[in-house]
Order: C-alpha cells, then structure tokens, then sequence
C-alpha cells in the first residue's frame, strides 16, 4: 500500500489473471459516468461560494479510480497503487511518515497522524503529534487565504509513545508503529510483516514472517530476544509512560481530607495533609505512607507494599477526638473527665448502700 510495506504489491503486475477482463470493464464504466458529469461540475463549482472546486475534486477521484482499474486490468499497475493515490485527490492521509493516501494536487483534506510533516487541505487540515504540534485542526470553507477557523497546539506525545514501546513493539507492513529497533519489548505484535517482532515475554503475529498465525509466549525459538525480562522490567514501562501522562496533568490545589492520601503516577488524587491515617500509591516513584495503613503497587522501587502501622494509636485518636466535645459539655467548668472506672465504682458503691 503506497510506500508503507503494508499489504505489499506482489506478484507481477503485467499478469492480472482472469480478473483483467473484468476490471477493465468496470474502469470503462466509471469512465463512462465521469465523462458526462463535466458542464455540471463546472456549474456547480461557480455557483457555489469559495475558491475550492468540491465537485471538480471529487470527479478527478473517479476519473482516476476509473483509469486505475483499466490499467490494473490491462497490467500497468497494481491495483492498490491506483486506488490509493485516487483517493488521495481528495483526501491525503500520512501516518508515521507514511503516505497511506498520496497527496494529490490539490487534495481537500489533509491528514496526518504522528509524523515529521502536515499535510495540508484546501477545505481542512487535520494533525495529531504531527509537524511538532500535538493537535492541528484548521478548517478553510471558503478556501486558502479566505478566513480560517481553528489552530493549533504545540507538543508531542513522543514521551508516551517512547514508554509504551517499551511494553510493546507493533509493526504493521515495514513500519515500526511502536518501539524501537534494537529493543526487545515485553510484548510483540506483527501484522503482514516480512518479520515477527519478538517480545520477552509474549509474541503475536499475523500474516508475517511468512506465518498466518504467530502466537508464542516467552522468546521465539531461533529469534535473539535475550533472556527472560524480570517482572520488575516489565512494571518499569508501564511505570513511566503512567507517570508521564500523569506528570503532565495539569496540577492545582487539592483541598487536604486528613484521612487519606492516593497517589497515581505522579498526581496525587487526595491529600491526606501532614500525617494522613491511610497511604496509597500506583505506578508512582514515591510511597505515600499512613499512620494505620501504607499500601503500594509498583512505587517506590517495590512491586507490591503492605504495611498496617499504629491501628490502636489511630483508632484511640479518633475516639478522643470524637468524644472529647461530649466530654467537655458534660463536665462542670473547672472539673476534668470523670474516669469511667471511678463513676461506675461509685454508682455502685451508692447502689450499695441503700
């Protein structure tokens, strides 16, 4: 498909094989459609306001799917060659550097999807992690140079792509979508790949390397993963990429419960103040502690933290806070809290002595 590697041209285009014939015939009858339309398409294209002939582009793409499936028919081209670049008069779409739908001169939107460049449309421009900005929409309904309405918004999600390859290698065709040569990832997924990317700890595949289905856990045999991955490398990916994300989250005040305090990445989701009686962190680079329970998944160094701290200090606190108001109401100024074994003494000692 174009120059991605995916679903490649195979075979020789110069023989079609019995579906020559056919596709010639129905080239030739979209050819025949096209070719009356050319009076209305230029009516409508003057009528309507702007400078962006809509309903000419859109006659060049079936101009063009026509003449691929007459040359495909009669083995000048393969076929998906010529059905990507029809589309691409309208619609250009690039994904990781790849020309998924080649650009045609003038197409009306242009998309493109965590690559170095942005391809550009009269009608829309559409990016994401695309020519250094995260998100790109600009729309231009009356053309280039005629008022646009949107903008961007510089970044890159290169951080999170970078963590997730480490948990997960992907390729689709030739292109790499996650990961990086020469990193073993923890899990490895092919789709219609000339070769199987190997995970440490699970391999998929499909329709690569020669295999219609790859399924293997642990390293392939013949393939040089290296040796198991401790389960300690596979929580430090999805460490990073969860603080990552977290990290850039944006941070404000977050009123203080003083009962608890979770932490998730690098957000803390509740503030449990100074001395909170519960601690919580997931995926996080410090441990959140408590005075009566400390509990961690993947922080701090620890795959797993469990800690019961001073439960009767905390409970008994809790108690004397409770109480202490009723206490006080109560008691007489003046008159500290009567010792509970001291009033039952006397109650029963009065009790007594009637």
């Amino acid at each position: 498909m174009a120059d991605t590697g995916l679903l490649p041209n195979v075979g020789s285009p110069s023989n079609p094989g019995p579906l020559g014939p056919v596709l010639v015939q129905a080239g030739n009858a979209v050819l025949g459609v096209e070719s009356q339309t050319p009076t209305l398409v230029q009516a409508v294209d003057n009528a309507v306001p702007g400078s962006v002939p809509i309903l000419g582009t859109v006659a060049q793409v079936l101009e063009s799917t026509g003449q691929a499936l007459v040359d495909t028919g009669n083995g000048q081209q393969y076929l998906v060659d010529g059905l990507t670049a029809a589309v691409g008069q309208a619609v250009s779409l690039n994904v990781l550097g790849k020309d998924i739908l080649p650009a045609g001169a003038n197409p009306l939107v242009g998309v493109s999807l965590a690559s170095a460049t942005q391809n550009a449309g009269t009608l829309a421009t559409v990016g994401v992690d695309a020519a250094g900005n995260l998100v790109n929409a600009v729309v231009t309904p009356l053309g280039a140079g005629n008022g646009a309405v949107g903008g961007a918004l510089p970044g890159t999600l290169a951080p999170v792509t970078n963590g997730l390859g480490q948990v997960a290698g992907v390729s689709a065709g030739t292109t790499q979508v996650l990961g990086t040569a020469g990193v073993t990832p923890a899990v490895g997924v092919s789709v219609l790949s000339p070769t199987q990317t190997v995970g440490s700890v699970a391999s998929v595949g499909v329709g690569t390397g020669g295999n219609v289905v790859t399924a293997a856990v642990g390293p392939i045999a013949g393939a040089s993963a290296g040796a198991a991955v401790p389960a300690g490398a596979i929580v430090a990916p999805v460490q990073q990429v969860v603080q990552t994300v977290t990290g850039a989250l944006p941070s404000g005040a977050i009123p203080t419960n003083g009962l608890a305090t979770v932490q998730v990445g690098n957000a803390t989701l509740l503030d449990g103040g100074a001395n909170p009686a519960i601690g919580a962190s997931v995926l996080s680079p410090t441990q959140a502690t408590g005075s009566a329970l400390t509990a961690g998944v993947a922080s701090a160094g620890n795959l797993v933290t469990g800690t019961v701290g001073n439960v009767l200090g905390a409970v008994q606190g809790t108690v004397t806070a409770v109480a202490a108001p009723v206490t006080n109401a109560a008691s007489p100024a003046g008159v500290g809290a009567v010792p509970v074994q001291g009033l039952v003494q006397g109650l029963l000692g009065r009790r007594g002595g009637r």
